[in-house]
């Protein structure tokens, strides 16, 4: 057998040579391919090259380009450019697209710095359309000199139902020269939408006129529709436009913060704590009641007298390190890169709900009057959904001779913060930042994500941004009225709100929230007592529709915003029945009123529910004797007329000790003095804020009232 296998060289050998040569044959032609492929992207790339420095010479002349990839299973695209007024260019960007990803409108991908700091990109878009097998991207603005690309659309997986590509880019600009800045992460945005086409060919990079509306036609059938940038939103123009003087402006080195109130002086300060940050002017009025904070804040001390933990180290740091300043002067507005404005909003009639946004419109006069080219003008007031884009923006158009969205970017970044914790919250709470356009969204991130340690920044747009503040303040007066309907209950029911509270609160678990808050004397301060009705007004001014809501029902929020209004009458008859238990009367009786301030250890008493109280109490014959040891009535605008920070003086002859404020200097009275101040042998004390013991007080021969405690307000009197 071996033999005769042998016996077979030649066939075997020829067999092998002609499957050699044939191999040889199909190499010969594949190389021949290749080469023909190489001499193809070589021509393809000159002419690009020659093309792009010819758009580049004339790019100053084109207010777009359109990149049309034909291809049915992968792409690359390196001519790209770069978002102007943000930190630093992208060094690269991958994208890796999915079927599944593009089902749902959701772009996974990777960013990558320059300074080599790799973070994931994940986000929600808008809706990603396929129409005849034609996927319509739209990007923009992705901006960069063409020197230097940044955007890199490496693969394509070949199961995706596609086979054109259209990418729209905005006309060419220089990066920036600025270094890039650690910990920013948030300021770059890839923007997807429908490009407002349904279909096109070709394969060529060309420069788009809107004047001309250059046209390309579909090849294939009767459906001839067009490609017609004049179609594409006048935002591509305007943002460009911006984003060049942002550019040309370059970072956020200068800022003012109109208002030195609770919202604006401890953010003035921590953006004067940013390194890169130059300098922070606080704009405030010179005005009788106010004017004394400018000589206060200049001497780097805090007057906001309220516990703040932090804030008067912070003023003295940066005051002493010239970075901060308080004037009245408000054409140095000029000198900002950027200006906050956190003025009050109040309503003068809740029932019209018409805001009193005079201080505001005065504001923002200000700010017009001295607007620059390129400047960022955010609002962190609580406002009426579409106040932004509406009667801001028109005012500062107005004053300045400028447009948003071409020469100045608008945004609206709602504060979030509660007194007490006024830098905590800053630092640490997520922000909302909403612009009229996507660079001015870009340049107000910039400018807040500098001052969060532990917070992130949402982007969203203006409007969204001021329904999510108010949205937020309408639920939580909503879950104080909740509380505050189940203390009325638990009243009349005779049992203790706060076991009833505990027991509610101790349901946790996953999927359960029950965030039960506490009940009270009433709701004070300035955002929940009204960003209610800026709600409900933002549906009255903004709706396009008629509202689909049962017929005939009170709003819930308004309603909420009810209850807790009701809360101070409550108090007071809760302090009409403790007074007739010891054989008394509202008429003729002193009141000692224990804390104006709405929040306690706090000198906060815009809105206070005690005024209300004190006002129903004088109406009907009593005698108010009002004390607060933290509301200064020299220098508070909300203190009333004979406050007093003497306690004994406030108590003495006392028929009646109401507590409004939960003050830590109440939490230690002792009954048995209290009692002897008070000068009789059945005092009445009505605790609004569960600051007492109601036994230490029963015992001490007090008839006792408090919210909610329903098992101890028919106490029997001690003798």
């Amino acid at each position: 057998m071996l033999f005769g296998i042998a016996s077979e060289p030649d066939n075997l050998f020829f067999r092998l040579f002609a499957n050699l040569k044939r191999l040889f044959a199909d190499l010969e032609i594949l190389l021949a391919n290749l080469k023909r492929l190489l001499a193809n992207l070589k021509s393809l790339f000159a002419n690009l090259k020659d093309l792009l420095a010819n758009l580049k010479r004339c790019s100053a002349d084109l207010e777009g380009l359109v990149l049309l990839v034909q291809h049915p299973v992968e792409f690359h695209i390196h001519a790209v450019q770069y978002i102007p007024g943000v930190i630093h260019p992208l060094e690269c960007l991958f994208l890796d697209i999915s079927p599944d990803d593009l089902k749902i409108g959701v772009l996974s991908g990777c960013l990558f710095p320059p300074d080599g700091e790799r973070f994931d990109y994940n986000r929600s878009l808008y809706d990603i359309d396929r129409v005849d097998e034609t996927l319509e991207i739209l990007f923009a603005p992705l901006c960069n000199d063409l020197d230097l690309p940044v955007l890199e659309i490496l693969h394509v997986p070949r199961d995706i139902p596609f086979k054109r590509l259209v990418v729209h880019m905005l006309p060419i600009t220089d990066p920036l020269d600025a270094p890039p800045c650690s910990g920013h992460k948030s300021f770059h945005f890839i923007s997807l939408c429908r490009a407002g086409i349904n279909s096109f060919s070709g394969s060529a990079l060309r420069p788009a006129n809107p004047s001309s509306g250059p046209r390309l036609h579909h090849k294939g059938g009767n459906r001839r529709q067009n490609i017609n940038l004049e179609d594409k939103p006048k935002m591509h123009t305007m943002t460009e436009n911006l984003a060049t003087r942002i550019r040309k402006r370059g970072p956020i080195r200068t800022i003012g913060v109109i208002g030195m109130g609770y919202v604006g002086i401890p953010a003035a300060a921590l953006f004067a704590d940013v390194p890169g940050v130059e300098h922070v002017y606080g704009f405030q009025r010179d005005s009788a009641s106010s004017g004394y904070k400018i000589n206060m804040l200049n001497r780097g001390e805090s007057p906001l007298k309220g516990e703040e933990p932090g804030l008067e180290e912070l003023l003295t740091k940066v005051v002493g390190a010239g970075k901060f300043s308080c004037t009245a002067d408000f054409s140095k507005i000029a000198e900002c890169d950027a200006v906050t404005l956190a003025i009050q909003t109040p309503f003068l009639d809740k029932k019209d709900l018409l805001p009193d946004f005079t201080p505001l419109i005065e504001g923002l006069r200000h700010v017009g009057r001295h607007l620059t080219p390129g400047m960022l003008v955010v609002l962190e007031s609580t406002i009426t959904p579409g106040t932004t884009a509406g009667m801001a923006r028109e005012i500062l158009e107005s004053e300045s001779g400028l447009v948003a969205g071409k020469d100045f970017a608008l945004a609206h970044a709602p504060e979030r913060v509660m007194v007490g914790r006024l830098l905590r919250n800053i630092r640490e709470h997520d922000r909302i930042v909403g612009g009229i356009d996507d660079v001015s969204t870009a340049r107000a991130v910039e400018l807040y994500a500098p001052v969060l340690t532990a917070g992130t920044v949402i982007p969203m747009t203006a409007t969204a941004a001021e329904v999510t503040k108010t949205a937020e303040n309408t639920f939580r007066d909503l879950q104080i009225a909740a509380v505050n309907q189940l203390a009325l209950y638990c009243e009349a029911m005779g049992i203790n709100v706060y076991d009833v509270r505990a027991g509610v609160a101790s349901l946790k678990g996953e999927g359960i929230t029950r965030a039960i808050l506490w009940p009270g004397a009433g709701v004070g301060g300035h955002c929940l007592t009204k960003d209610t009705y800026h709600l409900e007004r933002g549906v009255q001014v903004l709706g396009r529709e008629e509202l689909d809501f049962p017929a005939g029902r009170e709003s819930l929020y308004t309603l909420a915003r009810g209850i807790n209004d009701f809360m101070p009458e409550h108090m007071l008859r809760l302090t009409e029945s403790a007074l007739a238990q010891a054989g008394k009367t509202l008429k003729d009786s002193k009141i000692a009123l224990l804390g104006w301030a709405f929040i306690n250890d706090s000198d906060d008493a815009r809105n206070t529910p005690a005024e209300p109280f004190r006002d129903a109490a004088i109406a009907a014959g009593a005698e108010v004797a009002v004390h607060d040891p933290w509301v200064d009535p020299a220098t508070s605008p909300d203190a009333p007329p004979g406050l007093l920070r003497d306690l004994e003086g406030v108590l003495a002859g006392a028929d009646a000790v109401v507590v409004f404020a939960g003050h830590k200097e109440y939490r230690g009275l002792v009954p048995v003095e209290v009692r002897r101040l008070c000068g009789s042998p059945h005092p009445a004390v009505v605790d609004g804020r569960n600051v007492v013991d109601p036994d230490a007080w029963i015992v001490e021969g007090f008839a006792y009232r408090g919210i909610g405690r329903g098992d101890k307000n028919g106490h029997v009197l001690k003798e």
